[in-house]
């Protein structure tokens, strides 16, 4: 008895060690799992290049569409501005061909004006002095006797000839038989002016009667181009040679000692088509926007130019506001994402100590785990052999029953220890499969004679269905087999209180020649609650424990059968009402070894048996029968 008491001592102090040892370990990996979970979902430094990446291609996208939109706003407000003073031009054009027009058209009806010389120069002259802008008018055509009509009574010597001048040339070959000529600095009026000109007939004959011409002060459209100087911009005219006519900068003026021409300042560097805009250095050292408009029926280009900031000054505003929002907000980001960066990096170091630590308690508690096993069995083997001595040998009721209940819980925490110890090697992957040819009807007697025991001994029916069509021998991990039916078949007796436990097992062929094995176990215990259901297979959990707080057991059990199943490849499927029982079945596909069936398991295994359930259905029958 000495020898038990310090077997007993021994086991409980490593049993004490194993639960302190595996309460630090389930600490652990509960820190580990939590820190996996503030780790989760961090940011690294690839995401916050790509944050600051879009950021910045958003950010040149809307300035480049601002600055698009507002550059095509400031050519169309510099293309107005254009255009405005281009009509000045052509309206002051279209105002002189009116003019010239009703003279034409007074010599064409009345050609006969050109026989009386001091006649038509007094028309002439009569008629100019009501036009103040008007220099001189003139009817020249070299066939006549007075090539030159002039409304001054000017008359050119013998060495003029009027067909060597340029305006005269320039009218003659002219489509429309019209012209105007460049500008030129009239030395005796001191103003500018332009010849404008156009081909003379007659009326009713058609006959060519000379150009008339008329020379025109530009006092009037130059007034007007210069009330466009002003701080923010300017305008000028430019003839069809390029010449500068006027020009708020002095030295650029055309005058009687200095022409400049357009192509020898940055003004050049533009068409002048009314579309394009472009920005140049001006002459007082500031950046200006310049466009140009061509007059087609005078040559003359009108350019206007305007201050940069009075054009595209809202836009350089704006842009430099959206700028500096944008880098407020990607340094904002990039702090943000910085910080969140170095949570991550503290949280992942965090993770990596608790991952190690998890690991090497792990690897600790496998290796502890494999020392203890012998450590434990052996005293409890201990304990049970020198139990099975006193119940052979002792003569005492009394010891025989206390050592009845020794045996009882020894062979109960054997089966626990093995069941810790089944666990750790699933979790450290060190649980192999040793398949071998295994005899089916021996495995379902071993079954039985584990089991029927338990049932009898609470009070339960114990019924077993065999199909008689299973092959004889199989080939797979039997062992393991008979581990998880046990498993089952022991659940199902310790959570049933009255009624039955039911243990089938049939077969059908399956792919490849193999056998289906299917095994379910049914209970009419305590059923299953659904929101348990998640429960059942986690470890070291007990379903509904105020309820089954006096049954035994580590928790473990459910877990393993699902581990080991799903090792063999199959899964455990759960039928179960709370209150009625459950059904426990799964399905493994086992290679044949001799396909001859196993016959009635029944009759076979337990012949006593089978002769006394036969005749106690056929005195059934026959009573049936008789009362008939």
């Amino acid at each position: 008895m000495a020898y038990i008491h310090s077997a007993g001592m021994r086991l409980s102090d490593m049993l004490s060690q194993i639960m302190s040892y595996k309460s630090i370990v389930m600490g652990r990996e509960d820190d580990k799992a939590h820190t996996n979970r503030r780790g989760a979902g961090g940011l690294n430094k690839r995401f916050r290049t790509l944050i600051l990446i879009v950021m910045l291609t958003v950010m040149f996208i809307s300035m480049y569409t601002n600055i698009s939109s507002a550059y095509r706003l400031g050519t169309a407000r510099m293309k107005s501005v254009a255009d405005e003073y281009a009509f000045h031009l052509s309206e002051w054009i279209n105002t002189q061909k009116s003019i010239l027009d009703m003279f034409v058209s007074e010599v064409s009806t009345d050609p006969d004006k050109l026989s009386d010389y001091e006649g038509t120069v007094a028309w002439l002259s009569k008629i100019t002095r009501q036009y103040p802008e008007i220099s001189v008018t003139y009817m020249t055509n070299p066939e006549l006797a007075h090539t030159v009509y002039m409304s001054n009574g000017w008359e050119p010597d013998e060495d003029w000839h009027v067909e060597e001048r340029q305006w005269y040339r320039d009218t003659l070959s002219a489509k429309e038989g019209f012209s105007i000529s460049a500008p030129y600095y009239d030395e005796q009026t001191g103003g500018y002016c332009v010849t404008i000109s156009k081909m003379v007939y007659d009326a009713e004959s058609g006959e060519f009667l000379g150009i008339f011409g008329i020379d025109f002060f530009m006092e009037k459209l130059i007034d007007i181009l210069g009330g466009s100087y002003t701080e923010n911009g300017y305008a000028f005219l430019v003839d069809p040679e390029g010449e500068i006519i006027n020009h708020p900068y002095g030295v650029y003026q055309m005058s009687q000692d200095k022409v400049t021409n357009i192509g020898e300042l940055p003004y050049g560097e533009i068409r002048p088509d009314g579309q394009t805009t472009t920005l140049f250095r001006d002459y007082d050292g500031g950046y200006k926007a310049l466009i140009a408009v061509r007059n087609e029926e005078s040559n003359f280009a009108v350019y206007a130019v305007s201050g940069v900031w009075n054009i595209y000054g809202r836009m350089i505003l704006y842009g430099i506001l959206c700028a500096a929002a944008f880098i407020f907000c990607m340094v904002l980001v990039y702090r943000l994402l910085t910080d969140l960066i170095r949570w991550q990096e503290k949280t992942n170091r965090e993770l990596k100590e608790a991952a190690d630590a998890a690991i090497s308690a792990g690897k600790a508690k496998s290796s502890f785990l494999a020392q203890m096993s012998h450590e434990i069995r052996t005293p409890i083997n201990a304990v049970l052999g020198m139990n099975e001595m006193i119940l052979r040998e002792s003569d005492n009721d009394e010891i025989k029953e206390y050592a009845a209940n020794i045996q009882s819980a020894g062979k109960t925490l054997l089966s626990l220890i093995n069941s810790i110890l089944d666990f750790s090697k699933i979790e450290d992957g060190k649980m192999k499969l040793v398949p071998v040819k295994y005899d089916v009807s021996s495995m379902i007697n071993d079954l039985v004679n584990s089991i029927s025991e338990r049932a009898k001994n609470k009070g339960l029916e114990f019924a077993l269905n065999v199909d008689s069509t299973i092959p004889c021998s199989l080939f797979g991990d039997d062992v393991r087999i008979r581990q998880v039916i046990m498993n089952l078949l022991t659940n199902a007796v310790k959570y049933t209180e009255k009624g039955k436990v039911t243990l089938t097992i049939t077969g059908r062929m399956g792919k490849e020649g193999k056998c289906l094995l299917r095994v379910s176990v049914r209970d009419t215990g305590i059923g299953i609650r659904s929101e348990d259901r998640e429960k059942l297979f986690e470890s070291f959990a007990r379903l509904d424990e105020t309820r089954n707080r006096n049954i035994e057991g580590t928790g473990l059990g459910m877990s393993i059968v699902t581990k080991l199943l799903a090792l063999m490849g199959s899964e455990l499927e759960i039928e179960s009402e709370y209150g009625k029982g459950s059904d426990f079945s799964f399905e493994l596909a086992q290679e044949i070894v001799d396909e001859e069936p196993i016959g009635d398991f029944i009759r076979n295994t337990y012949p006593d048996f089978a002769l006394a359930y036969q005749k106690i259905a056929q005195a059934i029958q026959e009573l049936m029968e008789s009362r008939k």
